[in-house]
């Protein structure tokens, strides 16, 4: 069931809006991890063993502790799962969120999500 509707427009509507911005683009990536083993999606980065910088684009920050730090497993380290439609989600996943703190990319997603206006009545 859509919460749009059932036009191929409403079914469309949320995915237009989502990729409007970095949030809803980061809200795909995650999406694209459904169906996978939930212990197969994070990685653990221990500065004290590894740089506290996994990627030049993971900075300290709101979302990085001293001590252990939970981020997105990279693609090549998730078990393959076939779905022929999920190209572009997993391009999304790669480019935004695999590498970056878990909690930064769940409050992203949330604060899309409910800020999401919906459908127009």
């Amino acid at each position: 069931m859509y919460r749009e509707g059932t036009s191929p427009d409403e079914k469309a509507a949320y995915h237009n809006r989502a990729a409007l911005s970095q949030a809803g683009n980061r809200t795909e990536g995650i999406v694209w991890l459904r169906g996978r083993k939930t212990h197969d999606l994070i990685a653990q980065l221990a500065p004290a063993i590894e740089t506290l910088y996994p990627s030049d684009r993971t900075f300290p920050g709101e979302y990085t502790y001293p001590g252990a730090n939970l981020t997105w497993a990279a693609t090549s380290s998730l078990t393959p799962v076939r779905r022929t439609r999920e190209g572009a989600r997993q391009l999304l996943y790669e480019d935004l969120v695999q590498g970056q703190p878990v909690l930064e990319g769940l409050h992203a997603a949330r604060d899309f999500l409910s800020n999401d206006p919906g459908p127009k009545t």
